[in-house]
């Protein structure tokens, strides 16, 4: 992977007039074995997370360097998450919600990260080619 670092921002400006609960949507997904990168073995980690952010601008990753992944749960500025990890493959559409745990319930959010992923160790370019996974319907629970 020497050469291929990229930067990656993520967020995008949202405006919030409440506070969500919950992330809801309709998924289905394979979780493969794990057969590229080092590191990880065993089956692949599909990962949802919902953050709530109080930023200036969006959260800048370098590929490059470990110490700017993202953590939804511990990153500067993260007012609220919910996170979703699972190694279970689901065959048919299931509905599923996340529940938003509030750190700070006095500020008010002004960025939006969601993020879907089937291969969970992909910030360190790991994971199964047989992973994927569909999402549908998705909707902030207020």
């Amino acid at each position: 992977i020497k050469g291929t670092n990229g930067l990656v921002d993520f967020g995008q400006p949202f405006t919030f007039t409440a506070r969500p609960k919950a992330l809801r949507f309709w998924m289905k997904n394979n979780c493969g074995t794990i057969n590229e990168g080092k590191g990880y073995t065993g089956t692949d980690l599909n990962k949802v997370f919902v953050c709530l952010c109080d930023w200036e601008k969006p959260y800048r990753v370098d590929t490059s360097d470990e110490n700017t992944l993202f953590d939804p749960v511990n990153a500067a500025g993260v007012l609220a998450y919910g996170v979703r990890e699972s190694k279970e493959s689901i065959g048919e559409w299931t509905l599923v919600e996340i529940p938003i745990t509030y750190k700070d319930a006095t500020k008010v959010p002004n960025y939006l990260v969601l993020t879907y992923t089937c291969s969970g160790y992909g910030d360190y370019f790991c994971g199964s080619t047989d992973s994927w996974m569909y999402v549908d319907d998705v909707e902030l629970v207020y």
